[in-house]
């Protein structure tokens, strides 16, 4: 141990001065040098308190960083989705942070307020930060992206929802840096793949399935662009949206505007479609289409493409409410363009004996040719129709009879109705405003009954053989020349026509016989 060789008032004095020395250190710590300028001793005091400011945020950082990365502020967005949604019964895989950008996704079926019956949103992204998150003016969140969004939409939400906020426990963060998305500000949400269908009986359904877009928000008002994807609503399926076209959806006045929707339909088909849907709990439609140079083999059901090919334009008005018992209607006009057929028909294989005029087997229709129908609770009705036959195959310029007078090789007119099967109801609708009434609906209609109604069908009287009693019996002929033959209508596809043809081919075949045995 070394000596100390000072006095003891020596050490005194230097103990005195050591302790004097700390307390000025203490005292600086906190306060500038009492013998320095103003100005130095008003810079000491600021000094001091951006470093307090530095600590505390330093503090206040690794505090809430904690929080954004917990359970608690999942549970959080959770519950404000739910309340914004509408949401119940809901999942949230736990909010994972990657530098500044928020990763999540939620799962939930629709409450009795809400505009969807299930929802699934996937590799949900946004970024942002935690300063952002913890403003007063609200949630600011940059690139909000959504992988895929999977979403049965409702018939129509109930009315009277609450804007009432959930019950739950104050935010654990700081500040209280509780989600509120009705003050969420972003620019636009970009989702990657949006997959929506819609309607709780095949008379309704309807989907557009793999498309892309943006959603915006605009003073109060939503606005979705679309691009890509395929469209379907009843029988009117596989609409793929045109390359470079967007379908631009908006929501303003309690109405969902569609307006700019191209696409195409097989080869060569263009369809647009442009109008609105009154929303509510029993939403209104009210939409027109027009379809050009549309391949029959497109649109009618598979049973029937062995009988009618040929292409045609439409135009269309669509009304009606998924959320009543007629569903969603179609009504229009179909008028053919090119390549018409009508064949493997009973009675035209027996007109074609008879005339004879084998073409008649697969019966050319003519450009020009249309009939008006309407589509409602699974019913196609056609209200009429005015067929020519004719066309390349046989002859632009018609039958020629002796004294010149050109005419079609033959004329249908006429109108049918088609039941189509609409017996099963989607299992998961549960809303019995609605789900009563399309049961007492669906049990009043019974099974399919196929085709309904009758024809009449006319060719030249000179094609209809020489045989005045056979042409007297069955055919009528009028002041044009024509020789007319009523048909009837009724029953499933392979059963239509089959009885009258049968009828007709014996006589025409006893006939037959009898002239040849005449002629022996």
């Amino acid at each position: 141990m070394p000596r100390d060789d000072r006095s003891y008032s020596q050490a005194m004095q230097d103990y005195d001065a050591e302790k004097k020395f700390l307390r000025k250190i203490r005292h600086r710590a906190f306060h500038p040098d009492a013998d320095s300028p103003v100005l130095f001793q008003l810079t000491g005091y600021f000094i001091r308190f951006v470093i307090l400011l530095v600590i505390f945020g330093a503090i206040l950082f690794l505090r809430n960083r904690k929080y954004f990365n917990g359970e608690g502020f999942t549970t959080e967005v959770q519950q404000e989705m739910d309340h914004y949604l509408g949401g119940e019964e809901s999942e949230m895989e736990k909010v994972f942070w990657k530098s500044d950008q928020m990763l999540a996704a939620y799962k939930a079926t629709g409450g009795t307020h809400a505009f969807f019956r299930n929802i699934d949103l996937r590799r949900v992204t946004a970024r942002s930060s935690w300063k952002d998150l913890l403003l007063d003016n609200g949630w600011k969140l940059d690139q909000v992206e959504i992988g895929e969004a999977h979403l049965t939409l409702k018939a129509g939400p109930s009315t009277g929802a609450s804007d009432a906020k959930p019950d739950r426990l104050r935010s654990s963060s700081w500040f209280s840096a509780s989600p509120d998305f009705s003050k969420i500000r972003f620019g636009e949400i970009k989702i990657h793949e949006a997959n929506f269908d819609w309607g709780p009986i095949w008379t309704s359904k309807g989907a557009l399935t793999k498309s892309s877009g943006t959603i915006k928000r605009t003073l109060g008002d939503w606005k979705l662009a679309l691009s890509g994807g395929v469209l379907s609503q009843n029988w009117l399926r596989n609409l793929k949206m045109a390359p470079g076209s967007l379908l631009n959806v908006s929501v303003d006045d309690g109405k969902l505007h569609i307006a700019g929707g191209e696409f195409t339909l097989g080869q060569a088909g263009q369809v647009s479609i442009s109008g609105f849907v009154q929303l509510g709990e029993i939403p209104d439609y009210n939409f027109k289409v027009s379809m050009k140079t549309i391949d029959l083999v497109d649109i009618v059901p598979e049973e029937f493409r062995p009988n009618i090919a040929g292409f045609a334009d439409f135009e269309l008005q669509v009304t009606g409410s998924p959320n009543r018992s007629d569903g969603v209607i179609f009504e229009g006009d179909m008028v053919m363009v090119e390549g018409g057929r009508l064949r493997e028909v009973p009675i035209l294989t027996t007109l074609s004996v008879i005339t004879p005029r084998s073409e008649m087997r697969s019966m050319p229709i003519r450009s020009g040719s249309r009939l008006k129908f309407k589509t409602r609770q699974g019913v196609l009705s056609v209200s009429s129709m005015n067929i020519q036959g004719g066309g390349a195959a046989i002859g632009l310029t018609g039958f020629k009879r002796a004294d010149g007078k050109v005419l079609d090789y033959a004329r249908m007119l006429g109108s049918f109705s088609y039941q189509m099967d609409t017996s099963k109801l989607d299992e998961a609708l549960t809303l019995d405003s609605i789900k009563k009434p399309l049961e007492e609906d669906l049990e009043e209609k019974g099974p399919e009954i196929g085709f309904q109604g009758s024809v009449r069908m006319a060719m030249p009287w000179e094609l209809l053989g020489e045989e005045e009693d056979y042409r007297a019996k069955h055919f009528t002929q009028d002041e044009n020349g024509y020789g007319w033959i009523a048909i009837p209508i009724k029953g499933l596809l392979d059963e239509i026509t089959v009885d009258q043809a049968k009828a007709l081919d014996v006589e025409w075949g006893e006939l037959a016989k009898k002239a040849k045995t005449n002629f022996d």
